[in-house]
Formats: C-alpha cells, sequence, structure tokens
C-alpha cells in the first residue's frame, strides 16, 4: 500500500516475484518496466491512474484485476504477456499502441468509449478475437473486432441464463427420481 506516492519509476519493482497487490491511492504515472514480471501480482488499483509507460505490466501473468477507467496514455507493450486479463474498462483512453495486449491469452473484451485509433499490432498474439467496445468508429486490428455491443458474460446474467434455470429444473426432477428410486430399493429390501 503506497498512500502518497504519484508515480513509480522506471524498473522500480521490476521481477518482485513476491509483490501480490498494490494499492496506490494517489497514483497518476507507472513508468516503464516499473512492475515488469511480477509473475505473482494479481491486483493492482490506483483510482487516479492516468499514463502507463513501456512495458509497465509486462509479464505480469496472474494480473486479473487493475484500475485503468482513468488512463489517458499507455504505451507499448504496457500489458504484454497479462495471461490472466480479460476484461478492462477505460472510460478515457484514445488509443491502443502497438502490442499492447501482445500474447494476453485471457482477454475476451475491452470497453473503450474514447477510442480513436489502434494500432494493427495491439492483440498480437492474442489467443482469441478480442472485443473492443467503443462508440466511435475505429480501424480495426487483426485479431480484434470492434463494436458498439457489449459482451455479457455468464458470470453476469445469472438471472437471466435460461440454460442455468433449465439446469435447476432437471436437477429439482432428477433429485426426486433419486429419492423415489431409494424408497423403491428399501421396500424391495423388506420383500426379500
Amino acid at each position: 500500500i503506497l498512500k502518497e506516492i504519484k508515480s513509480i519509476s522506471i524498473g522500480r519493482f521490476q521481477n518482485h516475484s513476491l509483490l501480490l497487490f498494490v494499492h496506490c491511492r494517489q497514483l497518476e504515472v507507472v513508468q516503464d518496466r516499473a512492475f515488469q514480471n511480477c509473475h505473482s501480482m494479481r491486483r493492482f488499483t490506483a483510482p487516479f491512474l492516468k499514463q502507463l509507460g513501456k512495458a509497465c505490466f509486462d509479464g505480469c501473468s496472474s494480473l486479473t484485476e487493475i484500475t485503468v477507467e482513468n488512463v489517458l496514455l499507455c504505451q507499448a507493450s504496457c500489458f504484454a504477456y497479462c495471461h490472466s486479463l480479460n476484461y478492462l474498462y477505460f472510460s478515457k483512453l484514445e488509443a491502443l499502441p502497438n502490442m499492447m495486449f501482445y500474447f494476453c491469452y485471457g482477454l475476451i473484451q475491452i470497453r473503450c468509449p474514447s477510442l480513436i485509433d489502434m494500432d494493427e499490432t495491439a492483440f498480437a498474439n492474442c489467443k482469441r478475437k478480442v472485443s473492443v467496445l467503443t462508440s466511435n468508429v475505429v480501424r480495426g486490428a487483426p485479431n480484434c473486432t470492434v463494436s458498439s455491443q457489449k459482451l455479457r458474460f455468464q458470470e453476469q446474467l445469472v438471472d437471466e441464463f435460461e440454460e442455468r434455470q433449465t439446469f435447476r429444473v432437471m436437477l429439482k426432477t432428477q433429485t426426486g427420481h433419486a429419492k423415489h428410486t431409494t424408497g423403491l430399493k428399501a421396500i424391495l429390501t423388506e420383500v426379500i
């Protein structure tokens, strides 16, 4: 927990394998390679974060949560090899630089309503096509689809997910059958 720090210097926490989470209340800038190869880091919270340097989170393979809502500027490879990221929301970011999400295997969707420009290598070597949600017309990259329609994930739709409700009814029916079968087995045992 870093309370008053506004900027993290170049390579400051590079290769710190024991770092699990970072919480910075006032942080605005993460400079080049600041957290590079912090393989164990899972969460990074900085509500006032505005700028990400080159490769600043490169190799943070366990990173699942990061506060990027107020980020204005990202530099090349800032999230390269972040295999565990799956969804990010940038409310103010206007450009995705080269190799920004290089080898981000788990990435499914980014929401970036202010997006104007995207480098064609921004999603290079991601395992699946990444959905980029924006309100602007943007030229897409080879490994992404650009749309204004938000993807909805099953975890967010439990109440409406019809298959899950059908499964619950089916499970209840099977439980009833199992109780009935157990009762018949007890009767047959008494008869024999």
